[in-house]
């Protein structure tokens, strides 16, 4: 017998997730995030991510979302969510290509 397949919960929802505990990382208490990107984007580290996942707080599949959206990490690697766009990226403004054209004053 198989497993069911897991559902990914929205992007924002598992950064919102991160955000309810201390990053091991930088120590960022539960409440903040451990970084603030230049679109005004909060970030968090895949060791906090990591960490809400052995908690059982996030499953399996949305930590594979992180950790798919960063494509190289380290527990250091940051990951900038954004709730508008609904998706995650370690690279933040022109190099990322639904961000970039939000930064030009277009549509996302």
């Amino acid at each position: 017998m198989t497993a069911p397949a897991q559902t990914v919960r929205p992007l924002p929802s598992i950064c919102a997730e991160a955000g309810r505990v201390c990053c091991p990382q930088c120590e960022a208490p539960a409440g903040f995030s451990c970084a603030l990107g230049s679109f005004g984007t909060l970030g968090y580290h895949v060791a906090r991510f990591a960490a809400v996942y052995r908690s059982g707080a996030i499953t399996g599949a949305d930590f594979t979302a992180v950790t798919d959206a960063a494509t190289v990490f380290t527990e250091a690697t940051i990951v900038f969510g954004d709730p508008d766009c609904r998706h995650l990226h370690s690279v933040q403004g022109p190099g990322c290509p639904w961000c970039a054209p939000a930064a030009a004053g277009g549509a996302r």
